[in-house]
Protein backbone atom coordinates (compact mmCIF):
# COMPACT_ATOMS: atom_id res chain seq x y z
CA UNK A 1 0.00 0.00 0.00
CA UNK A 2 1.19 3.58 -0.42
CA UNK A 3 2.44 5.23 2.50
CA UNK A 4 0.87 8.50 1.49
CA UNK A 5 -2.81 6.79 1.60
CA UNK A 6 -1.94 5.02 4.71
CA UNK A 7 -1.16 8.24 6.79
CA UNK A 8 -4.38 10.17 4.89
CA UNK A 9 -6.09 6.99 6.25
CA UNK A 10 -4.85 6.89 9.87
CA UNK A 11 -5.64 11.01 9.89
CA UNK A 12 -9.26 10.11 8.72
CA UNK A 13 -9.55 6.90 11.33
CA UNK A 14 -8.64 9.68 13.81
CA UNK A 15 -10.90 12.29 13.22
CA UNK A 16 -13.93 9.68 13.26
CA UNK A 17 -12.77 9.04 16.55
CA UNK A 18 -12.76 12.41 17.94
CA UNK A 19 -16.28 13.03 15.94
CA UNK A 20 -18.14 10.14 17.89
CA UNK A 21 -16.49 10.64 21.18
CA UNK A 22 -17.96 14.63 20.63
CA UNK A 23 -20.99 13.10 19.64
CA UNK A 24 -21.92 10.91 22.49
CA UNK A 25 -20.39 13.55 25.07
CA UNK A 26 -23.28 16.26 23.60
CA UNK A 27 -26.10 13.66 23.41
CA UNK A 28 -25.08 12.39 26.90
CA UNK A 29 -25.42 16.19 28.25
CA UNK A 30 -28.41 16.41 26.37
CA UNK A 31 -29.83 14.17 28.03
CA UNK A 32 -28.56 14.76 31.65
CA UNK A 33 -30.14 18.35 31.25
CA UNK A 34 -33.29 17.25 29.81
CA UNK A 35 -33.64 14.36 33.10
CA UNK A 36 -32.98 17.09 35.65
CA UNK A 37 -35.37 19.77 33.87
CA UNK A 38 -38.59 17.36 34.22
CA UNK A 39 -37.63 15.77 37.56
CA UNK A 40 -39.50 17.28 40.42
CA UNK A 41 -37.17 18.47 43.68
CA UNK A 42 -36.34 15.87 45.78
CA UNK A 43 -37.37 15.86 49.37
CA UNK A 44 -40.24 18.63 48.48
CA UNK A 45 -42.89 18.01 50.61
CA UNK A 46 -46.14 19.26 49.26
CA UNK A 47 -48.82 20.40 51.98
CA UNK A 48 -51.64 19.48 48.62
CA UNK A 49 -51.60 17.66 45.81
CA UNK A 50 -52.85 19.20 42.45
CA UNK A 51 -54.90 17.75 40.10
CA UNK A 52 -53.10 18.73 37.27
CA UNK A 53 -49.89 18.58 38.60
CA UNK A 54 -47.77 15.39 36.99
CA UNK A 55 -44.54 16.57 39.20
CA UNK A 56 -43.85 19.48 36.32
CA UNK A 57 -44.35 22.17 38.62
CA UNK A 58 -42.05 23.37 40.83
CA UNK A 59 -43.37 24.75 43.86
CA UNK A 60 -40.72 27.34 45.39
CA UNK A 61 -41.63 28.61 48.46
CA UNK A 62 -41.17 32.57 48.97
CA UNK A 63 -42.07 35.03 51.73
CA UNK A 64 -43.85 37.31 49.71
CA UNK A 65 -45.54 37.27 46.39
CA UNK A 66 -46.36 40.29 44.39
CA UNK A 67 -48.35 40.88 40.92
CA UNK A 68 -50.83 43.52 39.16
CA UNK A 69 -53.49 40.75 39.31
CA UNK A 70 -54.46 37.46 39.97
CA UNK A 71 -55.92 35.29 37.78
CA UNK A 72 -58.32 32.35 38.91
CA UNK A 73 -58.54 29.75 35.73
CA UNK A 74 -60.73 26.82 35.37
CA UNK A 75 -59.95 23.73 33.50
CA UNK A 76 -61.57 24.72 30.05
CA UNK A 77 -58.73 27.61 30.07
CA UNK A 78 -61.40 30.24 31.28
CA UNK A 79 -61.10 33.20 33.97
CA UNK A 80 -63.50 32.64 37.13
CA UNK A 81 -62.43 35.09 38.94
CA UNK A 82 -59.79 38.25 39.20
CA UNK A 83 -57.89 39.86 42.20
CA UNK A 84 -56.84 43.43 41.11
CA UNK A 85 -56.58 46.58 42.54
CA UNK A 86 -58.57 49.34 41.03
CA UNK A 87 -58.65 53.08 41.82
CA UNK A 88 -56.39 52.37 44.93
CA UNK A 89 -58.28 50.10 46.48
CA UNK A 90 -58.40 45.93 46.23
CA UNK A 91 -61.42 44.25 43.83
CA UNK A 92 -62.64 40.85 43.42
CA UNK A 93 -64.30 40.27 40.47
CA UNK A 94 -66.10 36.90 39.70
CA UNK A 95 -67.05 35.69 36.00
CA UNK A 96 -69.43 33.50 34.34
CA UNK A 97 -69.17 30.93 31.90
CA UNK A 98 -69.79 33.53 28.99
CA UNK A 99 -66.59 36.05 30.81
CA UNK A 100 -69.04 38.48 31.99
CA UNK A 101 -68.67 40.32 35.45
CA UNK A 102 -71.50 38.46 37.90
CA UNK A 103 -70.24 39.35 41.27
CA UNK A 104 -68.02 42.04 42.55
CA UNK A 105 -66.20 42.67 46.50
CA UNK A 106 -66.56 45.58 47.37
CA UNK A 107 -69.28 47.03 44.36
CA UNK A 108 -69.76 50.32 43.66
CA UNK A 109 -72.56 51.41 45.61
CA UNK A 110 -71.47 50.06 48.67
CA UNK A 111 -72.54 46.69 50.86
CA UNK A 112 -72.04 43.16 49.03
CA UNK A 113 -74.40 42.39 46.00
CA UNK A 114 -74.48 41.23 42.11
CA UNK A 115 -73.67 43.05 39.39
CA UNK A 116 -77.19 43.83 37.83
CA UNK A 117 -77.53 42.77 34.55
CA UNK A 118 -78.05 45.33 31.85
Amino acid sequence: MDPNLTARLTLLESQVRRWKLITVLLLASLAVALLTAFAPAQGSQKKYELPFDQGMLQQVPSNRLMAHDFLLIGKDGGISARLTAKHGAAVLEFYDDKGNVMWTVPPQGGGLKPVESR
